[in-house]
Parts: C-alpha cells; sequence; structure tokens
C-alpha cells in the first residue's frame, strides 16, 4: 500500500535521492541531517500543492479601476518565493482589463495569500532574519540563518530589512499615539520635540534567575528561569565645566519580564 507521502514525493529524484543517503548514512548526526532536509523538502512539496490546489478555484476578478469593465483572466505566470523552508514556486492566474488600462494586472491569489507584488521573500523568513541581526552582528546572523534555512541571505538584505521592519514600527507607533492622543481618557506620555528629535536607543538582554515553586518559602526544588531586560533611551548630549560635550542618556524606559520583555 502507498502511503500518501509515497504519492506526493513519487518520481521526485531529490527525494530518493535524499532516501538513498540516509539509509547509506553511518552516524546519527548525519541521519539527523538529512532527515531534517527531507523534512523541508516535504514542506515545500505540501505549500506548492495547496497553492495548486487554491489557484484551480474559481476566482472574482472584480471591476477595472479605472473604466469600470469586468476583468478578464489572462493566463498563468508563474511566482517564486524564498521561505524558510527553502524556495518554492507556483502558478496562479492573473487578469487585466480587456480595455488595456494602465495598472490594472490583478491576481487575486497573491492578495489572499497576503504576498505583495515584486516581494522576493516570505515573512516568516525577514521576521527571523530581523530577531537574530538584533542579537548578533548581520555577518553572523546571515550564517546563522543559512545554516538553518540552506538559502544564502547576504548580511546588506538583512540590514535592508531591519530598516523597512523599524520603520514599519514607528509608523505603527506613531498612528497608535495619535489614536490614544484623539480619546478622553488618553494617559500617554508625550515627549517635547526637541527630545523626541533625539537618537532613540534600544538594548535587550536576559539572565538566568533561580525561583523557588512555592512563594515565600524556601522549600522545593530551584527553577531556573530567564529573564528579559529591555530599556530604551534618548541620546543626548552636555558640557561638563571645561566645556567638553559629552554623551547623556536621556528619558530612559525600562521593561522586564519572564521569558519576554
Amino acid at each position: 500500500m502507498v502511503s500518501p507521502i509515497e504519492q506526493l514525493c513519487q518520481e521526485q529524484p531529490e527525494w530518493e535521492q535524499l532516501c538513498e543517503q540516509l539509509q547509506s548514512t553511518a552516524t546519527l548526526s548525519q541521519m539527523v541531517q538529512i532527515a531534517l532536509q527531507m523534512g523541508l523538502f516535504l514542506a515545500r512539496l505540501l505549500i506548492e500543492k495547496e497553492l495548486e490546489r487554491r489557484a484551480q478555484q474559481p476566482m472574482d476578478w472584480g471591476n477595472c479601476s479605472s473604466c469600470g469593465t469586468k476583468l478578464q483572466s489572462k493566463g498563468w505566470q508563474s511566482r517564486m518565493m524564498e521561505t524558510l523552508v527553502g524556495k518554492i514556486e507556483w502558478q496562479r492566474r492573473v487578469g487585466r482589463c480587456p480595455k488595456g488600462c494602465p495598472k490594472s494586472l490583478s491576481i487575486p491569489l497573491d492578495e489572499t495569500i497576503g504576498i505583495k507584488p515584486h516581494q522576493s521573500s516570505s515573512e516568516e523568513l525577514i521576521r527571523l532574519g530581523c530577531l537574530l541581526s538584533i542579537v548578533m552582528p548581520y555577518e553572523l546572523a546571515s550564517w546563522m540563518l543559512g545554516q538553518w534555512s540552506g538559502l544564502s541571505v547576504s548580511a546588506s538584505t538583512l540590514w535592508n530589512w531591519v530598516q523597512i521592519k523599524g520603520q514599519e514600527a514607528q509608523a505603527d507607533l506613531e498612528a497608535q499615539l495619535q489614536a490614544q492622543a484623539s480619546g478622553e481618557d488618553c494617559e500617554t506620555e508625550f515627549l517635547e520635540a526637541s527630545l523626541a528629535a533625539l537618537t532613540l536607543a534600544i538594548s535587550a538582554d536576559g539572565v538566568m534567575v533561580p525561583f523557588r515553586p512555592t512563594p515565600k518559602s524556601p522549600l522545593g526544588k530551584t527553577i531556573w528561569q530567564e529573564i528579559k531586560v529591555g530599556i530604551l533611551v534618548r541620546l543626548g548630549s552636555r558640557l561638563n565645566k571645561a566645556g567638553e560635550r559629552l554623551p547623556q542618556l536621556l528619558h530612559r524606559a525600562r521593561s522586564s519580564g519572564v521569558g519576554q520583555c
């Protein structure tokens, strides 16, 4: 009896090669590495099959934003994306205005699954790359990401991801502050314009702390948990008595928690 996995992987040269490597390998460490590659390969197949299924479903093309004419399908186009499980590729239908209106291209499947035009890396891959870049240098984060995913993501690409996500986070924060400011019972603390214009520095670290299982009692086995600590400060400057300008940390804000900031 053929299993569903075997049906999915039939006539896949890469899968057959991985199976042969798994059977011929000698050490447990090599078995784990090959099995991980097989898992990632299977994940890519599953995602591509699901995208293929969704692409076959009927779609509502909608109307042209310029002339209001019903959009029409213009065939299939391929799409490729770097993801946390590797590179995936699929086909989906595209639609255009039959009158040839500019900017009438419509790809409903891309909109449904939340990807943007010309996006080449998936959001979960970008998120992991940004998280690694926060806690280690970009070059090291690039190497670590490659070790996990097998993808080659340069340090400059990681830097660009961090800048984009940082700008998005800043825009979201400003929108939240504006929304809170418009409320009647807003208690948000606003900075003076001169202070808000200064560079914002953010730092985070963690430390292992021993806890007892019973509050206010020394009884029980010690449990070690990680405490995350974060600090946000504005980088200013001051003049000393000798007239020298020295750095100064202004408007400190701290946050801490068990396992997260």
